[in-house]
This record gives C-alpha cells, sequence and structure tokens, in this order.
C-alpha cells in the first residue's frame, strides 16, 4: 500500500500491493469458459477479491506497516554491500482518490517523511521531508514528472479504481500471453501504465509491473486476508530494477472506513 522508498523514488505503494511467485492461492468465485475478455476477466478479478458490491461500500482505507529496505550498493569488491533501513509507516486513501503517507525510520535519526496526493481534475502532490520540501519540485515539494504519474498508478490501483470506476478514471485491456495468467494492461489517466498479471485459477493478482521506459518496478505479494469482506494482501515484496532496491512490506492493519485526520489531505506546510 506506502512507504519511505516508495516516497524518494515516488514508487508510492503504499501502499499502496500484489503477488509474483506462487501460484498457490485461495480459489475465486469465477471461471471463464470460452475466450477470455476484458469484461470477463475484470469480473472474476472483482469476485476473487471479495466481489465489486463489498469494494464499491469502501469509502477510505489505512495502512500500518513495517518496511525493509535492502540497496545494493555498487563496489569494486566481489562481494556486495547493502544498505538496509527499518521503516515504519501509516496510509490513508480515499475513493475519490487522495492519498496521504506518513512514514520514519525506526533506527537512525532520520527525518519523517510525508506525502500528500489531491486526485480530481488536476492532480497534484506534496513531498516533506522533515521540515523541508523534498527537491522534486519547488519549496514546498510539489510532485510533477514521473513523481507525480507514478503517484496517480499507485493510486488508481490501490483505491480499486479499475473496479469502482470512481476516483481517478483509466482504461482496461485484456492482452493475451500464452503463460499462466491473465494480462490486464491498465492506463489510469495522466499515470503510468499498469501490467497486472492474475492467476488463471484463482484470479487473484500475481504480478504488477509499473514501468514508464526508464523505471521498472515489479510489486509481489501474498498472505491474502479478508478485511470486511475484501482481500488485500498482508506481505508485499517491491522491486525497483533501476535502483537496485528490495523492499519488504509487513501490513500490521488495514482497515476501511477509518476517518481521516482533519486536513490530511491539504496542501502541507514546510513542518511535520
Amino acid at each position: 500500500m506506502g512507504a519511505v522508498i516508495r516516497r524518494s523514488l515516488l514508487v508510492t505503494a503504499g501502499a499502496v500491493l500484489l503477488l509474483a511467485t506462487s501460484h498457490a492461492q485461495t480459489g475465486a468465485t469465477s471461471s471463464i469458459t470460452g475466450t477470455p475478455t476484458t469484461t470477463a476477466i475484470v469480473t472474476a478479478l472483482g469476485n476473487a477479491l471479495g466481489g465489486v458490491s463489498n469494494i464499491k461500500k469502501i469509502q477510505t482505507i489505512y495502512f500500518e506497516y513495517k518496511e525493509l529496505s535492502v540497496h545494493a550498493l555498487p563496489t569494486g569488491d566481489i562481494q556486495p554491500m547493502q544498505m538496509r533501513l527499518h521503516l515504519v509507516g501509516r496510509e490513508w486513501l480515499t475513493a475519490a482518490g487522495d492519498d496521504r503517507s506518513e512514514s520514519r525510520s525506526t533506527g537512525a535519526m532520520a527525518p519523517p517523511m510525508l506525502q500528500v496526493f489531491q486526485a480530481g481534475s488536476s492532480p497534484q502532490g506534496w513531498l516533506l521531508v522533515g521540515d523541508q520540501g523534498f527537491p522534486s519540485g519547488n519549496s514546498t515539494g510539489a510532485l510533477q514528472g514521473p513523481d507525480l504519474t507514478r503517484e496517480i498508478s499507485h493510486v488508481y490501483w490501490t483505491t480499486f479504481a479499475y473496479l469502482t470506476t470512481s476516483g481517478i478514471p483509466g482504461t482496461m485491456k485484456y492482452k493475451p500471453t500464452g503463460g499462466l495468467d491473465y494480462l490486464l494492461v491498465m492506463q489510469p489517466n495522466g499515470g503510468e501504465q499498469i501490467n497486472a498479471y492474475l492467476d488463471k485459477t484463482t484470479f487473484l493478482p500475481v504480478k504488477v509491473q509499473i514501468e514508464d521506459g526508464t523505471y521498472n518496478m515489479i510489486l509481489e505479494p501474498k498472505d491474502w486476508k479478508f478485511v470486511d469482506g475484501v482481500r488485500f494482501p498482508f506481505h508485499m515484496t517491491v522491486h525497483i530494477f533501476d535502483a537496485q532496491l528490495t523492499l519488504q512490506y509487513l501490513f500490521t492493519k488495514i482497515a476501511l472506513n477509518v476517518t481521516p485526520p482533519k486536513g490530511a489531505f491539504t496542501q502541507p506546510t514546510p513542518a511535520i
């Protein structure tokens, strides 16, 4: 669902949530006979996640998580060096597409990070590190360029906008692969392309890829559990290949329809 590295590299995860290697997940309630179509696959995905009727009841999603990030550092030695960082965070999202993520290191005296995103006809967002705007825009850390488009994709996926048609709009299309998965190609308005691979038996996501030609991120979720009738993965691995970065997320709490803090999605000022 969000994390410090997702914020700093603008992989926004959140919290955003999906698994790649294991196909031994809980079965879905749908099956597809005959030639697969986009509509049939999207319907099966909705059923696997708990049903569109349950998903449409969601007004807000709240995550709490622990994160371990491992960054491979370049070195001339045979044994590669690694930088490991432990973080904790929390994130609020709304069905309308707004997002607030807070994270901090559990060990190092690093400043906390805050990202706020507002959806709507002209999406915008801001990122602060401590009391300073992150250098990706103006003095308030305004998101722009790839930072903004990746956040749009994160919110589109994490808020189930592809099933509810609320929040951030976008398009979907089934693309045959000839493999073990169904591939749905999603294109959020203003965001990066999302390739969602679904297990052909369970219809649960087994891999989600976001890339823009210079950036390649793969999400691998597992440990799916129901929260108020909707399935979420409680563990997720994220690979950011161009940055040689791997992140492990353990979601310690996922709750639906929790009231966000007052002013959670307004433009922040330098002071967390």
